[in-house]
C-alpha cells in the first residue's frame, strides 16, 4: 500500500513491525500449523503505522503447505479488534476486522542458464520464469515471514474510509433540515443574505 492508494494519509511507516520468521524445512509434508499473535509492542507499532486509534488484538491461525523446497502455500484466517476513527464524526469507534489469507511462495533465485538456440529464445525464457516467479511472494533464505504476510493481509483488509455505524454525513451541516433541497437552493439562500 502506499500514499497513492489512499492520497489523504502519510506515506505508512514500512514493516515489517512483527516478523516471523519460519524456515520452509521445518514444515513437515502434511502442513505446519500454528498460530501468530501480535505483542502489545508490535500492535502499538502497526496501530501508529497505520492511522489507527489503537489495536487490541491481531491474531491469524495458518498452516503452511510445502511444495518440495522451493515452493509453499500459506493459508489461514486473522482476526483483529481495532479502533479506528470515522471520517464522518472524527469520534474514535471500536470494530472487529476477519478475513481469509492465502499465498503462494517461491524461491527467488536467478534461473540457471539453459542452452537454446538462438538469443531471443533464451531471453523470452528467462523473461517467461521472472513473470512466473513476479506471481509468488519470496522464500528468502529458506524462510517466510508469516508475521509479515498478517500484517500484509491485515492492512489491505482495512476501510480506507472507516465510518461508524449510524454516522450520516450532513453536507448542509444543517442538521438535515433542508435535506431534500438542492445544492443550487443553498447557494440561493446565501445569495439573499
Amino acid at each position: 500500500m502506499t500514499s497513492d492508494d489512499h492520497p489523504h494519509e502519510a506515506p505508512r511507516e514500512e514493516g515489517p513491525h512483527m516478523p516471523r520468521p519460519v524456515k520452509l524445512a521445518d514444515a513437515p509434508a502434511q502442513g505446519l500449523a500454528l498460530r501468530v499473535e501480535a505483542t502489545a509492542a508490535e500492535r502499538a507499532a502497526i496501530a501508529a503505522a497505520d492511522g489507527l486509534a489503537g489495536l487490541e488484538s491481531l491474531v491469524a491461525d495458518l498452516l503452511i503447505a510445502p511444495d518440495g523446497e522451493r515452493k509453499a502455500r500459506v493459508t489461514g484466517r486473522l482476526a483483529a479488534r481495532l479502533t479506528q476513527v470515522c471520517v464522518v464524526t472524527l469520534e474514535p469507534f471500536d470494530s472487529a476486522l476477519e478475513t481469509e489469507i492465502e499465498a503462494d511462495f517461491a524461491a527467488r533465485e536467478e534461473p540457471e542458464r539453459r542452452p537454446t538456440p538462438g538469443r531471443g529464445r533464451r531471453e523470452e525464457t528467462h523473461a517467461r520464469e521472472a513473470e512466473v516467479a513476479a506471481d509468488f511472494d519470496p522464500i528468502v533464505n529458506g524462510e517466510i515471514d508469516v508475521g509479515a504476510l498478517v500484517e500484509e493481509f491485515f492492512v489491505l483488509a482495512l476501510d480506507p474510509y472507516p465510518r461508524r455505524p449510524g454516522a450520516a454525513f450532513d453536507p448542509a451541516g444543517d442538521g438535515g433540515t433542508n435535506a431534500g433541497a438542492s445544492p443550487f437552493a443553498a447557494l440561493g439562500s446565501l445569495k439573499k443574505e
